[in-house]
């Protein structure tokens, strides 16, 4: 589901003196993005830092730094970051770009693990915070709050249980 199989993104690596620009088309790029141990930061801020770069190679043409930007050639419909046992700020929105202009993807989903177990929350367009576990709740998902009156911490945590993914998507 987050892989890319018919449309590959292109990584731009950019010369930041002369604008020299290699497009490499790669396959290694999806739309699941396992944030870092040493990342900080809200997860806008990382996915950010992740899709433009400096990169550890330079110029061919005149030795100086390249900058990496990932393009996708398809407008994103969703996107999941892995934010297991790291320490991140939820973002209502991210940012993904596109060819040709960002997409703006909202906060989606919530899924917790533990006990060997996962369950999930579901933010719906108005904010509202809906909490689901098939073995306990059935087919039923229950209002557990809205978006931006739930407090971060508890967001990252629920009925004990961590967050490990967080889903964005288009705006129904």
């Amino acid at each position: 589901m987050f892989y890319p199989v018919y449309k590959v993104p292109q990584l731009h690596l950019r010369c930041s003196h002369c604008n020299h620009t290699i497009i490499i088309n790669s396959n290694r790029i999806g739309r699941l993005m396992h944030v870092g141990h040493s990342a900080t930061g809200s997860i806008s801020q990382i996915l950010e830092s992740h899709m433009r770069h400096q990169s550890q190679h330079v110029c061919g043409n005149c030795n100086a730094p390249l900058e990496t930007k990932i393009h996708f050639s398809e407008t994103h419909k969703v996107y999941a970051v892995d934010v297991t046992d790291r320490d991140v700020t939820l973002s209502r929105t991210v940012k993904i770009q596109g060819s040709v202009r960002a997409t703006t993807l909202h906060l989606k989903g919530l899924v917790y693990h533990g006990g060997y177990h996962f369950t999930c929350r579901i933010v719906d367009e108005s904010g509202n915070i809906w909490f689901h576990d098939g073995m306990t709740t059935g087919r039923v998902s229950i209002k557990d709050g809205k978006f931006g009156s739930v407090s971060q911490p508890n967001l990252k945590k629920c009925r004990n249980k961590k967050l490990c993914l967080v889903i964005y998507g288009h705006k129904s």
